[in-house]
């Protein structure tokens, strides 16, 4: 969403894809990959216009976003047409509203508490991240945070 509404705001199309079909014909794909149980081919990574990350790829070491994407506001009607063509599917509206119902975002990053099951092991610190001006959307009722540890930093 933050992508999406970086690009947008530089006057860029963009089209959310849900699939890999068609790639080579748009100027520039983001993959992002939360999951390391989640499949790409290594084929579609090499393609010369695709540009990836996540944790799913690059595990504890992903790459951050640039500074300017990190900290624009979110696209929150990027997945609309997904969310319609689900309902359209006869999937109930209210399985679909994390994408509907809520700002989301991070009030802090990092932890240091290096548990077991968490990918989130870089760093030793939590940090402030963003206000939550930066992602709060004021139509939307609820906000969820994302945050790996929230208490862990002292404010």
């Amino acid at each position: 969403m933050k992508l999406s509404g970086y690009h947008k705001a530089r006057g860029d199309e963009v089209t959310l894809k849900t699939d890999y079909d068609n790639l080579q014909d748009f100027d520039k794909v983001y993959i992002a990959k939360v999951f390391t149980k989640t499949k790409v081919d290594d084929k579609i990574l090499m393609l010369s216009n695709i540009q990836y990350g996540g944790t799913g790829i690059f595990y504890d070491n992903a790459p951050s976003l640039p500074v300017e994407v990190e900290h624009c506001a979110p696209d929150y009607s990027l997945y609309d047409g997904y969310v319609q063509a689900q309902v359209d599917k006869g999937m109930k509206s209210s399985a679909l509203k994390c994408f509907t119902d809520y700002s989301i975002g991070f009030l802090t990053r990092d932890c240091f508490r290096k548990c077991g099951f968490c990918v989130n092991k870089k760093y030793d610190y939590c940090a402030i991240h963003s206000p939550l001006e930066e992602f709060y959307d004021s139509r939307r009722k609820k906000i969820m945070l994302l945050d790996d540890n929230i208490l862990a930093h002292s404010e």
